[in-house]
């Protein structure tokens, strides 16, 4: 019996997945900052049926490419929200007879949307690749150009003015293919996020004590909180340097 699936930051290709409950659990099934390529989703519930249950669904900046998404919400008792994504995908299909608490999304040209407000459509798919290729995670082909004005990518950047980078922990991340660019202060980008790069596109590391700054900050609301250590001042003394470096005597 499945109580809660959480997937956070995450890239994940071919899955099929349909979900519905068989049983009472208050199961939740939350989805941050992912990419589905080529996966096939079905969120599916049933009211007043003998066998299925309601379960909660939550979506955050995902982007789903190709692949195909079906919504059938027909249980009011839950809630589903669906928010700050990015939709490519090649079906996007909702029968739900209750609405989707859905804002902020964006959707490629041909997709309708799933409802709500601050929503951007009829996009077109202007990826531009990461600024390195010496580290899993930072070169990407999903980052948005850095200027330009709807159907391009660029008007999700800032897009939902009600959310911050903090409150959905990503504080450190960027959908920017640049050095030094994080999220930070701003409005939530609309999408997928990378982690921030610094100048040697390595995750920035603030205080130079080795350790990157979404590392450090582990639920990326750009404060320290208890368990977490400062990742704008070093331990070590060494803020604004490079890290430290170990040597073993020879023996």
């Amino acid at each position: 019996m499945l109580n809660v699936l959480a997937l956070n930051h995450c890239q994940v290709s071919g899955l099929s997945y349909s979900q519905y409950a068989y049983y009472d659990s208050s199961m939740t099934i939350a989805c941050t900052n992912n990419i589905f390529r080529r996966c096939s989703f079905t969120w599916y519930q049933v009211e007043d049926t003998p066998g299925y249950y309601s379960f909660t669904l939550y979506l955050q900046n995902n982007l789903l490419s190709k692949g195909a998404v079906y919504f059938s919400h027909n249980d009011g008792g839950t809630a589903w929200t669906v928010r700050d994504n990015l939709f490519d995908s090649d079906v996007l299909s909702n029968s739900s007879t209750y609405a989707l608490t859905a804002s902020h999304n964006g959707y490629r040209a041909g997709l309708s949307t799933l409802g709500g407000t601050g929503n951007q459509s009829g996009l077109t798919m202007d990826f531009v690749s990461g600024p390195a290729a010496n580290w899993y995670g930072v070169l990407g082909d999903y980052y948005y150009p850095a200027s330009g004005s709807s159907p391009s990518l660029a008007c999700l950047i800032d897009a939902d003015n009600v959310r911050t980078p903090a409150s959905v922990g990503l504080y450190h991340f960027t959908t920017v293919a640049a050095v030094n660019s994080k999220e930070t202060t701003s409005n939530l980008d609309i999408g997928f996020h990378y982690v921030g790069v610094g100048t040697d596109n390595q995750p920035k590391d603030t205080d130079g004590d080795g350790w990157p700054d979404y590392f450090e900050d582990r639920n990326g609301n750009g404060n320290q909180d208890p368990g977490e250590s400062n990742w704008q001042i070093s331990e070590n003394g060494t803020t604004g340097v490079p890290g430290l470096q170990v040597f073993s005597p020879l023996d």
